[in-house]
């Protein structure tokens, strides 16, 4: 069974209910539950957002590029460039 909630607030509230169990992002902050690390942990998943340039960017949609931002700052990944800046080109691997 599954469920789709519109946040980790109301995710974490599902959860404290008994409701299941729940997979949430490295660095989310759920309120009164237990939040414990997989064992043996998976590889890591690539989120990323875009726009059509040009567009203003809906303010629920800067509120989510920022916080993708944190996460990859508080992990020490590289950051993507600001909003209307090139991205430095990488080697593939």
């Amino acid at each position: 069974m599954a469920g789709e909630f519109d946040g980790v607030t109301s995710l974490g509230a599902a959860v404290e209910a008994g409701l299941g169990v729940a997979l949430v992002a490295v660095g989310s902050r759920v309120d009164r539950v237990a939040l414990r690390p997989l064992d043996p942990a998976p590889e890591a998943v690539c989120v990323s957002a875009g726009r059509t340039a040009g567009r203003e960017v809906p303010a629920v949609t800067g509120v989510f590029v920022e916080e993708l931002r944190r996460v990859a700052r508080d992990e020490g990944e590289p950051l993507p460039p600001e909003p209307g800046k090139p991205r430095e080109p990488r080697p593939l691997k």
